[in-house]
């Protein structure tokens, strides 16, 4: 006989801003992407966040049965590695980043800027659909890291090494969301965050899970 589910109702709360009317103003926006995804998101609302701005708040329905809960989709973060010294630098990357995660099949849900030292960089919000097995759950993506092997001298070589191996990446459906050098003069080197799919082999050695 067909599994009966009962329905519970979750919540999720995401975005930065400075007033409420413009939490407001992007309710519909927040609701169309879990509707994108094939959630039905419920409703909306503006909700003060703790560091005094606002962030939306969405109300969605979840199947559950015995086990549990059976969502169909996970929110998952992704914290950039990159720095910037001006919070506004930060918000123009992260806006940058969202059409990636969609073309790899992760749907964007939103970007915040955090600070990072002095400095500021960026997170981003996405959905990722979940694959019920005997056993449990696992996500049907995974954002991974690929650390290069090599060093260069200049930081000029390994930005051009860089932008050839996400080209590689992307072409191989391995959507690249975010890369930075790291090093200084005669070692510098870089890495790749990239989406890796459920059972889609990974580049080779070099990579790890976020």
């Amino acid at each position: 006989p067909a599994q009966e589910y009962a329905v519970k109702f979750e919540s999720y709360t995401g975005g930065k801003f400075t007033f409420e009317s413009d939490a407001v103003e992007n309710v519909p926006a927040y609701l169309a992407l879990f509707k994108q995804a094939g959630i039905p998101a419920i409703r909306g609302k503006a909700v003060p966040r703790s560091d005094g701005d606002y962030a939306v708040w969405v109300e969605y329905p979840v199947k559950t049965g015995k086990e549990g809960p059976r969502p169909q989709y996970s929110v998952a973060r992704y914290d950039s590695r990159e720095t910037f010294p001006f919070d506004k630098d930060a918000q123009k990357a992260s806006l940058a980043r969202l059409p990636a995660f969609k073309a790899a099949g992760v749907p964007a849900l939103s970007n915040i800027v955090r600070p990072e030292g002095s400095d500021f960089s960026f997170s981003v919000d996405f959905l990722v659909a979940n694959i019920y097995q005997q056993g449990g759950v696992i996500p049907s993506a995974a954002i991974e890291t690929y650390q290069a092997p090599e060093t260069y001298t200049f930081d000029t070589e390994a930005k051009k090494a860089m932008a050839e191996k996400a080209a590689a990446f992307n072409a191989a459906g391995l959507g690249v969301v975010g890369s930075s050098l790291s090093g200084s003069l005669g070692s510098f080197t870089y890495s790749i965050d990239y989406v890796a799919k459920a059972g889609q082999p990974g580049p080779g050695p070099g990579h790890q899970q976020r």
